[in-house]
Formats: C-alpha cells, sequence, structure tokens
C-alpha cells in the first residue's frame, strides 16, 4: 500500500513539473504555483537566509565635494545683438580693418570672432579667415593661424605664396622649424608648379561672364562659392620657376630648419640637389649662392669637419653683397685662419676664381693677402704654364694699384709687357695698366708715351681709340705741357671727327686755353664745339664760360645774354645754376666801386652786342621775361631756410594725397580692371589689391614695388630675375608682358602712380613717372608738378631725422640719394655699392667702426634707416673736414677725401666754377654737378628759391685730417 501510495505521489509531482534535480535540495515552491493535491502541498519548507560574503572593513568614501561652475566667459565686448541688421556688421568690418592698419591685432581677433558669430559674418567669411590668420600669426599663436591660414589659401588662391611665406616665418621666428620646413616646401612645391595659363597673347585674362570683380576677393564663378581642395595640385598664375617673391629665400630658409633641427647631413644633401635643380634651370650662380655656402659650412662645422668648412668659406662669394651671412661668414674666416684652418686654394684657377669677386669689390688688400698665401706655401705651388702665370701677376698688379701702391704695380705691368713668355694678344692690357699707373704717380709724359704706344702698337684693340685721346688730354694737368696736349688732341679730333669723344676733345682744348688766358682761342673752340654737337652735353657748358669771358673782358651786355639764356630755361641744370649766379653778381655790383677796371669801362663804352650764337639770340627775349619773373619772385618771398623747406615739403604732401584721395573712387575702379586683364601677365597688382582690401596696406605695398620691378624689366625687354630663366614658358611670359606693355594706356602708369601717392610712397612714384612714361606721356601732366615728381620728398622722415643729428641740411642728404640710387632701397652699383646712398661695404664698415656700431652686418645697407643713417655720417664728416663747403665734400663723397685734397693742391687760387671744371675724375665732376643742380631743383620747387651753393665766395684750401677714405 505505501508503494503504491509513494508512486502515486511521484507522478503527480512529475506531471506538475515540481521534482528538483537529483543532487540539489528541493527548492521551496511559490505560492502563485500550481497546487498539487494531498497533504504534502499544505506544508511550506522555511527559507535559507543567503549567505553573506566577509569583506574587510573600510572606512565610507568621503563624499566628494562639487567643483564650483566655471565662470562664464566674458562676453565679446563686439558682439552684436540678435536680429541686428547688415549694415551694423559692415560697420564692425571696417572698424575690424582699422584695427589691422593700425596693427592691434588682440582686438582685431576678437572683433573677427564677433563677425563670424553674427548674422551676416558669412558674407566677410573669406576675408576674415585670412585677417584671423594673420593676427593669430603676430600673437605667435600659431595653431590657430594654421586653421584660418588654410582656409584663407583656399579662398585667395592668388595669394598662397605670401601667406604660406608669412605662415613659415611666423613658425621659423618662433624655433618651431619642422612645422617651418613643411610650409616653406609647399611654397617652393607652389612655385615649381605650372602657370594656370602659360604663353598669354596680349590682353587674354580679362573678365569673363559669370565672374565676380570685388576687390578683395578672389576671382571665381558665382555659381561656385567652394574653395579649392588642399589636395588639388598646385597652380600659380604668371610667375615663371624662380620668379616669386620668396623663392629663393625659401630655398633657404628649408637648409637653415634642417640645420636647425641637428639634421646635418641632410641639409648637406638638400642644399646639393638645389644647386643641381638651379643650374639646370637658370643661368649664373643661386642669388642666394652666398648664403648656401655658408649654411653648408656650418653644416660641417657642427659634423666637426673644420677643414670644409673652410674651403667653402673662402669661396664666399662678396658678389652677393646682401646675402645675409656674408658679415659672419668673413668673421668665422678670419677666426679659422688665426687657427691655421685655411688652406690656400688647392689651384692657381681656384686663386683666379676667388680674386675676381674680390676685385669688384675693391678688397685689394685681400687680394695681395690671398696671391701671397697661395705663392709662399710650403711645399710651393708647382710650375705654373706662362699663361696662368701672366694672369696672376696682372690680378697682383691690378690690386697693387687699387692699393695705391703704385711703384710696385708699374714694375709688375712693365715686366709682364717685357716677358716674351706672357701672351702676346694681353700686351694691350699691360700697357694701359702701365700709363694708368704712370698717371696715379702723376709721371703725366710718360703716362702719355705709354697710352700712344698702346695706340700704335695695337690699332684694334678696344682700348686703342681711349687711349690716343688720353694720350693728349693726360698733360693738360700740367700747365707748362698744354701746348703739347692741345696739338696731340687736335691730332685726335682729325683722326675721329665724328667719334664720341670727339666732343670732349674739343672742349678740353677750348678750356685749356681759357686755363692759359687765351680767351680768343677758347671762344672760337666752344663755338666751334656747339655748332659741330649741338646735341651733346656740352653746348650749355660752352655757352657758360663764354659767357665768364665776356664778363671778365667788361662786355657786359654780351655776357648777361649768354647768362639770360642759361638762367631762363626750363630745365634744372648745374650751368642755370651758375648763371643766375652771375647775374645776381653784375646786378649787385654793376657801377659801384667794387666793379672791376676793365667792366667798369666797358660799361661805360656801351659797345654793340655781338653774339654768333643763334639759339641765345633765339630765345633771349623770352627767356628774360622768364628770368625777371622769378627775380621779382624772390623779391616778394622770404630768405631761403631749411624750415621753409620742410614745411614746403610738408605742404606738398597734404596737397597730392586730398588731390589723390578726391580721384581716388575712379582710379581705383580702373586698377580692378588692370588688376583682371593683367592677372595672368602681371599677378602683383591684383595681389595688392585684395591685400588693400582686407587693411594689409604694407602687403599691398610690396606686392604693387615688385609689379614696378617687374613692369620696368619689361619695358626693357630684360628678364626681372639676376639669374634668368631658361624655360620657354618663361620666354613666352616675359614676350606677352612686353608686348602688353608697348599697346598700355597712359590711365595704367597714373593710376599707379596714384596707388604709391596714396600709400605716401613718392620714390615709387618717381619711378613710375621717370621709367615707365615716356615724354610723350609726361606732357599730360602739368610741368611743376611733373617735376616735383622727378624731385620727390621720398623718404622725407628718416632724411630729417637723421639731418637733426648729424647736422647735414634736409636737402642736401636728398639731392645725393637722388643721384646715387635714384631712391631705388634695392640698388647695387657695378662696384656693388648698396642702397639709397650707394654705400661701399667696406665704406660701410669704417662707418660702423666710425659710429661704434659692432652689430653692424653689410646687409642691413639695403634698409633704408641704416643706409641714411650711414651715408649721412659720412656726409658730417666730409663737410667737417672741408669746413662746410659743399662742393669739396660731394666731390669727396664720390672721388675720395684723399683725391679732392691732392686736386685742390694742384689747382690753387681758382675760383668755385674753375676748380670744378679741374677735377680729375669725369664721374666726380659730372657728380659734383648733377647733386649741386638738384639741390637747386630741390630748393626751387619746395620754397622758390633757386640756390644751392655761394658759388661767389672764395675757395678755402684749408682741411682737416679727420677722415682720409
Amino acid at each position: 500500500m505505501r508503494a503504491l501510495l509513494l508512486m502515486l505521489v511521484v507522478l503527480s509531482l512529475v506531471a506538475t513539473g515540481g521534482m528538483a534535480e537529483p543532487a540539489a535540495a528541493a527548492e521551496p515552491v511559490a505560492a502563485d504555483s500550481a497546487k498539487p493535491s494531498g497533504k504534502a502541498a499544505k506544508t511550506k519548507p522555511p527559507k535559507k537566509k543567503p549567505v553573506e560574503k566577509k569583506t574587510k572593513k573600510t572606512a565610507p568614501a568621503p563624499k566628494a565635494k562639487k567643483k564650483p561652475a566655471a565662470p562664464p566667459p566674458p562676453p565679446n565686448p563686439y558682439a552684436l545683438p540678435k536680429g541686428h541688421k547688415r549694415a551694423a556688421a559692415a560697420k564692425l568690418y571696417e572698424a575690424i580693418l582699422g584695427m589691422v592698419r593700425e596693427k592691434k591685432w588682440e582686438q582685431a581677433a576678437v572683433a573677427l570672432d564677433a563677425l563670424r558669430q553674427s548674422r551676416h559674418g558669412g558674407e566677410w567669411a573669406a576675408r576674415g579667415h585670412l585677417l584671423s590668420g594673420i593676427a593669430y600669426l603676430r600673437l605667435g599663436r600659431e595653431e590657430a593661424a594654421a586653421s584660418f591660414l588654410g582656409k584663407a589659401i583656399g579662398a585667395f588662391p592668388l595669394l598662397e605664396d605670401d601667406l604660406r611665406w608669412e605662415w613659415a616665418e611666423g613658425l621659423f621666428e618662433r624655433e618651431k622649424y619642422a612645422e617651418a620646413k613643411e610650409q616653406y616646401t609647399k611654397l617652393i612645391a607652389y612655385y615649381a608648379a605650372p602657370m594656370e595659363k602659360p604663353g598669354l597673347a596680349p590682353g587674354e585674362g580679362a573678365p569673363s561672364e559669370g565672374t565676380s570683380v570685388v576687390p578683395g576677393e578672389s576671382v571665381q564663378p558665382k555659381e561656385a562659392g567652394v574653395a579649392p581642395a588642399e589636395s588639388a595640385p598646385p597652380k600659380k598664375t604668371g610667375i615663371v620657376p624662380g620668379e616669386g617673391a620668396h623663392h629663393h629665400d625659401a630655398e633657404v630658409r628649408v637648409i637653415e630648419c634642417l640645420i636647425a633641427l641637428g639634421k646635418y647631413k641632410s641639409a648637406l644633401a638638400e642644399a646639393s640637389t638645389l644647386r643641381k635643380a638651379h643650374e639646370e634651370t637658370f643661368t649664373g650662380p643661386h642669388p642666394r649662392e652666398g648664403d648656401l655656402l655658408w649654411l653648408k659650412g656650418l653644416a660641417y662645422r657642427r659634423l666637426g669637419d673644420t677643414k670644409r668648412e673652410a674651403a667653402l668659406l673662402a669661396a664666399v662669394p662678396p658678389l652677393c653683397p646682401d646675402c645675409h651671412f656674408l658679415s659672419a661668414a668673413e668673421r668665422r674666416l678670419r677666426e679659422l685662419r688665426a687657427l691655421g684652418l685655411v688652406e690656400p686654394p688647392e689651384s692657381a684657377g681656384a686663386l683666379l676664381a676667388q680674386i675676381a669677386p674680390k676685385r669688384v669689390l675693391w678688397a685689394f688688400d685681400e687680394i695681395l693677402e690671398l696671391i701671397d698665401r697661395w705663392e709662399n706655401q710650403d711645399p710651393a705651388p708647382a710650375g705654373l704654364d706662362p699663361e696662368t702665370s701672366a694672369k696672376l701677376r696682372y690680378a697682383r698688379g691690378v690690386a697693387l694699384t687699387g692699393a695705391q701702391r703704385y711703384e710696385e704695380a708699374l714694375a709688375v705691368f712693365r715686366a709682364l709687357s717685357a716677358d716674351p713668355t706672357a701672351p702676346a694678344e694681353r700686351g694691350d692690357e699691360y700697357l694701359n695698366q702701365t700709363a694708368k699707373a704712370l698717371g696715379r704717380m702723376n709721371r703725366l709724359e710718360e703716362a702719355s708715351r705709354a697710352y700712344l704706344a698702346l695706340a700704335d702698337r695695337f690699332p684694334d684693340s678696344s682700348y686703342a681709340q681711349n687711349a690716343r685721346f688720353m694720350g693728349g688730354w693726360i698733360l693738360g694737368a700740367d700747365p707748362k705741357l698744354r701746348d703739347k696736349a692741345d696739338g696731340l688732341l687736335r691730332e685726335f679730333i682729325d683722326a675721329y671727327p665724328r667719334a664720341a669723344l670727339t666732343a670732349k676733345a674739343m672742349w678740353f682744348r677750348g678750356w685749356y686755353a681759357y686755363q692759359d688766358g687765351d680767351f680768343d682761342r677758347t671762344l672760337a673752340q666752344f663755338h666751334e664745339l656747339t655748332n659741330a654737337f649741338p646735341r651733346s652735353a656740352f653746348p650749355n657748358a660752352c655757352r657758360y664760360w663764354i659767357g665768364r669771358i665776356h664778363q671778365k673782358r667788361g662786355e657786359l651786355e654780351q655776357a648777361k645774354r649768354y647768362y639770360v639764356f642759361l638762367a631762363g630755361e626750363r630745365r634744372f641744370t648745374y650751368h642755370r645754376l651758375l648763371a643766375a649766379s652771375r647775374l645776381e653778381e653784375m646786378e649787385t655790383i654793376e657801377n659801384a666801386h667794387l666793379l672791376p677796371e676793365p667792366m667798369r669801362r666797358q660799361a661805360e663804352a656801351e659797345t654793340a652786342v655781338d653774339v654768333a650764337d643763334e639759339e641765345v639770340e633765339a630765345y633771349y627775349g623770352e627767356r628774360l621775361e622768364e628770368w625777371e619773373n622769378e627775380r621779382r619772385q624772390r623779391e616778394i618771398d622770404m630768405p631761403y631756410s631749411l624750415d621753409r623747406f620742410r614745411e614746403g615739403q610738408a605742404a606738398y604732401v597734404r596737397d597730392v594725397a586730398g588731390r589723390v584721395e578726391k580721384s581716388w573712387r575712379p582710379r581705383a575702379k580702373r586698377l580692378d580692371e588692370t588688376a583682371e586683364a593683367w592677372r595672368y601677365l602681371f599677378p602683383d597688382l591684383a595681389k595688392a589689391r585684395q591685400w588693400e582690401a582686407v587693411g594689409l596696406d604694407e602687403e599691398a605695398h610690396r606686392a604693387l614695388a615688385r609689379l614696378t620691378l617687374r613692369l620696368m624689366a619689361s619695358k626693357k625687354k630684360i628678364p626681372v630675375l639676376r639669374s634668368g630663366s631658361t624655360t620657354p614658358e618663361g620666354e613666352r611670359l616675359l614676350q606677352a608682358r612686353g608686348a602688353a606693355l608697348d599697346a598700355v594706356k597712359p590711365d595704367v602708369f597714373v593710376d599707379l602712380m596714384g596707388a604709391f601717392l596714396r600709400q605716401g610712397d613718392h620714390a615709387l612714384a618717381f619711378r613710375v613717372y621717370s621709367k615707365l612714361m615716356d615724354r610723350r606721356l609726361r606732357r599730360l601732366i602739368p610741368w611743376k608738378l611733373g617735376e616735383r615728381f622727378l624731385y620727390p620728398p621720398a623718404f622725407h622722415t628718416p632724411i630729417v631725422e637723421n639731418a637733426d643729428r648729424f647736422g647735414v641740411p634736409d636737402d642736401l642728404i636728398v639731392a645725393v640719394m637722388h643721384k646715387e640710387s635714384w631712391f631705388d632701397p634695392d640698388a647695387i652699383s657695378t662696384v656693388n655699392a648698396i642702397g639709397l646712398t650707394q654705400v661701399m661695404p667696406a665704406t660701410g664698415d669704417r662707418i660702423a667702426a666710425g659710429m661704434g656700431d659692432d652689430a653692424f652686418n653689410r646687409s642691413q645697407l639695403f634698409d633704408p634707416a641704416v643706409n641714411i643713417r650711414y651715408g649721412t655720417w659720412y656726409l658730417a664728416e666730409l663737410l667737417k673736414k672741408f669746413h662746410g663747403q659743399w662742393p669739396l665734400a660731394i666731390a669727396s663723397y664720390n672721388g675720395g677725401p684723399h683725391n679732392v685734397a691732392v686736386w685742390m693742391k694742384r689747382n690753387p687760387d681758382l675760383e668755385w666754377d674753375e676748380f670744378l671744371e679741374c677735377l680729375e675724375f669725369a664721374q666726380t665732376r659730372d657728380y659734383v654737378k648733377l647733386v649741386l643742380k638738384n639741390v637747386a631743383a630741390y630748393r626751387w620747387l619746395y620754397t622758390g628759391h633757386y640756390t644751392a651753393w655761394d658759388l661767389l665766395k672764395p675757395l678755402d684750401y684749408t682741411y682737416e685730417n679727420n677722415i682720409n677714405w
């Protein structure tokens, strides 16, 4: 029975699913589960307590203190209210442009953030990116700048090279060399990329339908509105390889970055690759060749190879005075020489290659030291072939002449002339240098014989004609030899009746006669010269001295006619200045007790006037009226003073600025049209307009300056670069530029001048007027205004500052600068004189020593502020030496104070006009006359007084010894 009951219970449990797993205890049944039948369902098993794991007791965690909420950022002071109108955003943008022009970068950055967040900010988004990038770059926040500059490059593709250069330079200055190198590399790739539209025909590139020509925005189809992708292949507009404003500088910077990063071998490899690529594309050395050699030397120094460093620095070419590292290279080279680490050149050819650029710099002592060290090395150089030996001896002789060691130079050249092994075809050069050395030693008859021997023995030489002229001319410096000089010059005139030197020979024949007091012969010679060469530089000089002879003879009416002809002409000339002074003299002393006896007798006799010069007679009446008008005006005006001169210049600047501003709107419109038409030929104009539109006037000015350089080069049909591009693409572009300028309208140049005048740059306006506008175009501008363009108040502020500092009159400084460089800060002469006042590098070193400027670097001479300061200091010393006598200081600035002192000893007891004709260097004679003429022109244009220096006062022949360079 029990077994039956047990079976029934089991079956019931199976049926209800209540049977547990065999190894597990029975689980309690839930109260809502199906209830089994029978007694077993009435009882519930007790609940088991859950087993707790034993854990270590820990202290309760402290409650975290709530951090105080960060204060909300201060409201942007330039934020615009919600729902503002477009006019409010436009007004904010104009305020931002003012901040940019005043260089308030922090304020500009904050205001640009407000403009971006404004309701209408999208309208100025592209310009805002550009300005924000520049602002953050100036503030040293490169990460923020990078974001904005990347967008700006997409929106302004024409400005890519300038923007990348600014970007890279900002990184370089903050020593972030890896990032800077990346940007420099991208810039180089941009310049190397093909142009968008090479080889254009004149006029191509005009705006097409559907394009926007808004100043300051890139020219793109209106419907595009999308910036070019960064990954697109770079293309540029109107720039051939090597012509980019920053191309060669970026190449050098890449190497600098590698050295700064410690990658010296990579820097050397990059420099070699760069030079090889340059040789494949261009003619001539790399424009930054000297800097590349310095950097390679620096890399070898870091690698511990001072031998290679010394070899490279010895080859740094002084033909590149604008090399940034030239002074550093020379200092380091002196250190290495003192340590005995600089080895002489390996061969005579290498030695001659080092001498050539030093000769151009007049570094004669360095040349002699270099030759001596090479010849005296141990072991001695192997035997040289006769031609190379002659070249070395010739180089030594030229250096000795330049170092004023004339006896030694003479011995060298005479030995070469007598040496049968020396190349016979160079005999004319040896004789020419022999004669030059004899002349510098004042052995005039020997010098004359040497010149005439050259002309006789080498009649086909390029020196022959000049040597025959010199053979006669050089004797005229000695009063005892003037008759012989006259005969030889007459023979020259007979042999070369129409040569360029013939007019000069006729002039000196007449001048020698004047010095001897033979006035009849002088008059005959000067009248003959005036008739034979009416378009040469001599007729007005002849007329002045004819007038002087009549004045000396007391023939006052005849003298007055010649003086009036010169003083009444419109052009500013040296002889106009002299004639005006003589007319003042005649009016002051005529019929007074100061009048010399011959002149008084002649004035009383009132002899008939006999003037043989037809041109003088034809224009006498007209020019007399002009002269009398000027004289009456001078009587009304106050006396001349520097204060009046400065005020006159300031008044002109204000006046011309007002005129330009009044007419600027139509000019700006025409400039924009020209910029678009020239977008592929001269992209700098479009770049300038874009820079100006965003308020970055300095960048706009630099672009316009580059444009002027390219326009001047295209006008002359010459390449812009010192190393000309040889690629067909570059040749086509240069031809297209020249053709475009041939057909250009005068308004283009006038508008360009207006742009410079609006920026306050009278120097570049002067270059446009004088270099790009021919006489036909200049006639469109009123004469006096045009003359002020030719004699502008350029660099007025630094001139006034240095004039007050060193006690040199403003008008003298600006007149010297006008003659020296035509206001070109980057001017380099054939003898490597640099900058506005054309300071020679060696002279710059001496001036720096005199001023105590230990940090001077020759490349600083391209900085207008430094150059004007150095040139003014030198002028001040020359004025001190010659007791304030302007003509002597001016002559010394060009010919050297030592030579002026020699000429004063040779020509005593002369009046000013006579002494200045006796300066023995033709270049110095012309230089003094031009500078004095410039002073007179500046004074007349800005004060109404036509004076320069009182040439009637006696000449003081004493001088100080403060400076004798």
